[in-house]
């Protein structure tokens, strides 16, 4: 699961259920033709154990027919046919969303638990509807501001997941819940891993707030769970086993937290690629301020042998539109504060420290005309922060700012290079002596003289080790992940949208509302 941080987080949970070897439904090599001394051969399809891998299910196991667990659960349950879930809300003991979920009024008059366990064990209809209908083949409602989603059109895959995972604990489905699960969470990162660049912004986001639901039920389990507080085992289809109960809810917990930790991190360096082409086109080389433009060729000398006249490839619209989304997509699907804070602020990391380190290293750019044009394209970042709430988001701007400022100075005589000092404060000593001695003298303006340059260079440290000329470059790599605080969850929502074609789960969400 560390494979997409290269090792960034620290103490990553190693999560078995993604573990790439694995693969459901295949017998394992052993030397023998697949078959395990000792052990009858096995048809049909092996389980998934989320903390040991793929194993074989052979007769010692005990496993026993559908109908002859219906009919135990039948003779040990007549009296009480409905089982009370973990999911509950306090108030009235009623399930959220009990009313206008658009579904119909179906129940099974005889016994409406049988029917739900018949559901619950149809694993090759369940697996379609949830994996393919839920997960691969969902349209994800477009991100809106203006009119935004309501929560249970972003989050009913949660819901829905949650939903299903609670009725199978209900009944005693342990195994079954664990084989499911370990499907969901594998589908729902594959498929977020399937989009590249900007298009991976929508599902990824999307899906990290549905993944942080489905913890957050977890979370509501294992609290029940640690006050004593089963899911209704009275009521289940095969004798209860507390342990393997407790052990299944600590795991899948463990296997969520690191499913969202991979989402974050597939969708942020996605994004991250995506604006580290844009940066020095739009915020170093493009020229929108009219009355200031220069004739310098771009800064590479490629650029001036091609054309010179050739306009950037990207420009601030193409910044400002790729941070929009991200920010859209973020607040329509009902993330936490706390993660739009560290994406926008990780994203305007980027651009500043990549652009200062640019205008750090280009000779013809560090100029008087060059630092108006640079400015004001840190100003409409600058308005952009403000205006999505953000003012504190302009500081990982501060080290291009305070350059540009330097190039805009005089450096005329030795007090100017202390007013210099003063106003670039966050500046290295190394980094004003490579600016001053870089600035680019247009055909109006004095030349610095030999003595100021000396006089700046008189103020580097060579054996000051903190003193560095370049910041530390922002690679792709994305930072670690803080996962939010887990939400209030006081019930399940059994809403399933009317265009999608999930009969099987459907009715299932049915005969619980």
């Amino acid at each position: 699961l560390n494979t997409l941080t290269k090792g960034s987080r620290q103490d990553p949970p190693l999560s078995p259920t993604f573990n790439t070897a694995l693969r459901l439904g295949e017998p394992q090599p052993n030397g023998n033709n697949g078959v395990i001394p000792g052990v009858a051969p096995v048809r049909g399809h092996q389980r998934r154990h989320s903390s040991a891998g793929v194993f074989s299910l052979g007769p010692v196991d005990g496993r026993s027919s559908v109908d002859e667990s219906l009919s135990s659960f039948k003779r040990s349950n007549a009296a009480n046919p409905r089982a009370v879930s973990v999911a509950f809300n306090g108030e009235d003991n009623y399930l959220r969303g009990r009313q206008g979920n658009g579904l119909a009024d179906i129940y099974d008059t005889d016994d409406p638990a049988e029917e739900k366990i018949r559901l619950m064990m149809d694993a090759k209809r369940l697996d379609e509807d949830v994996l393919d209908g839920l997960i691969r083949g969902l349209k994800i409602p477009a991100p809106s501001l203006t009119n935004p989603p309501a929560m249970k059109e972003i989050l009913f895959p949660a819901n829905l997941i949650s939903l299903v995972t609670n009725e199978m604990w209900k009944y005693g489905l342990i195994t079954e819940s664990e084989r499911f699960l370990a499907n969901v969470m594998q589908a729902i990162q594959s498929h977020v891993m399937s989009f590249t660049g900007e298009d991976a912004i929508i599902p990824g986001i999307f899906w990290l707030s549905n993944v942080h639901e489905m913890l957050s039920f977890i979370c509501v389990a294992e609290s029940d769970m640690l006050e004593g507080i089963g899911p209704g085992e009275e009521n289940s289809v095969r004798p209860f086993e507390w342990a393997d109960y407790e052990r299944l809810v600590s795991v899948v917990k463990h296997d969520l937290d690191s499913l969202e930790y991979n989402i974050y991190h597939t969708w942020m360096s996605e994004v991250k690629k995506k604006l580290s082409k844009m940066v020095i086109p739009a915020l170093i080389e493009s020229q929108s301020l009219p009355g200031f433009t220069t004739t310098d060729g771009g800064g590479r000398l490629f650029n001036r042998i091609l054309n010179s006249n050739t306009p950037p490839a990207f420009n601030m619209d193409d910044i400002l539109n790729l941070l929009n989304k991200v920010w859209k997509s973020l607040k329509s699907y009902y993330m936490e504060e706390s993660v739009v804070q560290q994406a926008i602020t990780e994203l305007l990391k980027l651009i500043g420290v990549n652009s200062f380190n640019d205008l750090l290293m280009r000779r013809n750019f560090s100029s008087w005309k060059r630092a108006m044009q640079i400015q004001y394209n840190i100003t409409r970042i600058e308005e952009w922060c403000k205006s999505h709430n953000m003012p504190e988001g302009t500081l990982q701007l501060e080290h291009l700012m305070q350059a540009t400022k330097l190039l805009q100075l005089k450096k005329s005589t030795p007090a100017d290079i202390e007013i210099i000092y003063d106003v670039c404060w966050m500046l290295s000593p190394m980094q004003i002596q490579r600016m001053c001695t870089n600035y680019y003298v247009a055909d109006y303006e004095n030349p610095i003289s030999p003595e100021i340059l000396r006089v700046v260079a008189s103020r580097v440290q060579a054996n000051d080790r903190n003193d560095h000329l370049l910041l530390t470059p922002e690679s792709e790599e994305v930072s670690s992940y803080e996962l939010p605080l887990p939400r209030d969850v006081s019930g399940l929502e059994t809403y399933v949208p009317a265009y999608l074609n999930v009969s099987h789960l459907r009715r299932l969400a049915a005969l619980v509302a």
